[in-house]
């Protein structure tokens, strides 16, 4: 009896052992349930200890991996935290701007380097519109010291009549060149060469360009009239009032000497030139073949009595 009575005090205690060895693990197993814990397996005490011990093992090891990873994580960033403030900073002093001593004021430092910048580049703006002013005022300067410079030059004692004379010239080649080309239906103008030579430009010849003096005796008078003219012109434009004017021009040129093929070309120009200018031109001819194609003539004879003239019209 007291054997039973012993052994049920056993199993008692046993049991409450057991109830307080539950009690601990499910406690244990309850401060990990959120990391993943297992379920218990109540049919067995340590089958449910050695399982909770075995997952506390591989969580150790996972969490352990894991920490490992996230560390070398974190150092990567360090170093590439570490380059790129390296970076900045060689990119702060390149550009002369101070490297603050800690990261956190770098904001303020970059704002107070860029305030700076768009000072220095109103300024920049400014000075550039000032000197786009000045370059300006240089040109005009440098124009009119040019003009001054040529001015003086032709100013000289030795040029200014040269340099008037060849002006002259020009303005009488020009205008002779236009009734020129009137007079040869449109083969010749009037050019003034580089040594103020008159030349003259044949378009019959495309364009070439060769000394007055070769033209024929036809073309040498045609010429010769069409600067006649314009020199009239000038003379007119030359006078001291406006109300002056050359309305006549008489051409005494020895026709005599002229062959006959060349007088055709004379007659032929003085006509043309009679039908299209209000000017009169006159021609002192004792050559029948050039008198009897002008249209009024004024002969003079002579006797014993003396000289007459009379009109006659053609």
């Amino acid at each position: 009896m007291r054997y039973v009575t012993e052994a049920r005090r056993r199993a008692d205690e046993l049991a409450r052992r057991t109830e307080r060895l539950w009690r601990d693990i499910e406690a244990a197993r309850d401060t990990v349930v959120p990391l993943g814990a297992p379920p218990l397996d109540r049919a067995d005490l340590h089958h449910a200890w050695t399982a909770l011990l075995a997952w506390r093992d591989e969580a150790e090891g996972r969490e352990r991996a894991a920490l490992e990873s996230q560390e070398a994580r974190i150092a990567e960033t360090g170093r590439q935290a570490r380059a790129l403030w390296t970076s900045v900073v060689a990119q702060l002093t390149e550009h002369d701007v101070a490297v603050p001593d800690r990261p956190a004021a770098l904001g303020e430092s970059v704002s107070a380097a860029v305030a700076q910048a768009q000072a220095w580049l109103d300024r920049v703006k400014e000075n550039r519109a000032a000197a786009r002013e000045l370059r300006e005022r240089v040109e005009k300067e440098e124009e009119r010291a040019r003009v001054a410079k040529e001015l003086a030059q032709c100013l000289r004692a030795d040029a200014f009549e040269r340099w008037l004379c060849t002006e002259a010239l020009d303005l009488l080649v020009t205008a002779a060149s236009e009734t020129l080309r009137e007079l040869s239906d449109g083969q010749y103008e009037l050019a003034l060469g580089a040594r103020n030579e008159i030349e003259v430009i044949d378009h019959a010849e495309a364009g070439m360009r060769r000394n007055a003096r070769t033209l024929s005796g036809g073309e040498t008078f045609q010429a010769a009239l069409a600067l006649a003219l314009a020199l009239s012109d000038q003379v007119t434009g030359l006078s001291a009032t406006a109300a002056r004017s050359l309305d006549s021009l008489f051409l005494d040129e020895g026709f005599g000497s002229l062959d006959p093929a060349t007088l055709d070309t004379v007659a032929t120009t003085l006509e043309r030139l009679a039908a299209g200018r209000d000017r009169m031109v006159g021609v002192v001819t004792h050559v029948p073949a050039l008198a009897d194609r002008i249209p009024v003539r004024f002969e003079v004879s002579r006797d014993a009595k003396g000289s007459h003239l009379s009109r006659t019209t053609a």
